[in-house]
């Protein structure tokens, strides 16, 4: 069963990979464009990888006995499991994505933020610097808030840490 369990991780790992790099580093070759997804796909893989090993046996066994098929073990067991590991890791491979991002439009492309800030540094242009690091940290800001939308919204059957899940006396 474990060879299964890799064939569902890699699955959701491809599918969560973020973020699309066709829609940035403008102007970059192909070996740019693929720099975001060899920099978060290891993370968000073995994360993925690791929550679906970490269902019990007997929530799998039982749920087999039941008759579902492998689709809907996947389904609604192994992937509501691994959720909460995919967003662990999303937290931290969108920000590494959008670091390799700039980096290669720094390095190589003809057009965006990482292009914009090397240009501003061409030239000494400390304001051009500190606006193009400013759209970046809003960036940065605007995607983390959203994944963790999508994690609430997604997620919503898990409590809220914080939160108090029974009345005091």
């Amino acid at each position: 069963r474990a060879t299964s369990w890799g064939r569902h991780a890699s699955l959701s790992a491809h599918w969560v990979s973020l973020p699309d790099s066709h829609h940035s580093l403008n102007g970059a070759g192909h070996a740019m464009r693929c720099l975001p997804r060899f920099a978060t796909l290891p993370i968000v893989f073995f994360n993925t990888y690791q929550g679906v090993r970490e269902v019990e046996p007997v929530l799998l066994n039982n749920v087999r006995m039941l008759g579902a098929s492998e689709r809907q073990l996947a389904w609604h067991v192994l992937l509501p499991s691994a959720l909460t590991w995919i967003f662990s890791s999303l937290r931290v491979s969108v920000g590494f994505a959008i670091i390799a991002v700039v980096v290669g439009e720094y390095l190589g492309a003809s057009k965006g933020v990482g292009y914009v800030i090397s240009q501003a540094e061409g030239v000494f242009d400390t304001t051009g610097v500190f606006a193009g690091m400013t759209v970046l940290a809003t960036v940065v800001l605007g995607v983390g808030a959203g994944v963790s939308r999508l994690e609430r919204w997604l997620l919503c059957w898990k409590p809220q840490q914080g939160s108090a899940t029974h009345e005091t006396v």
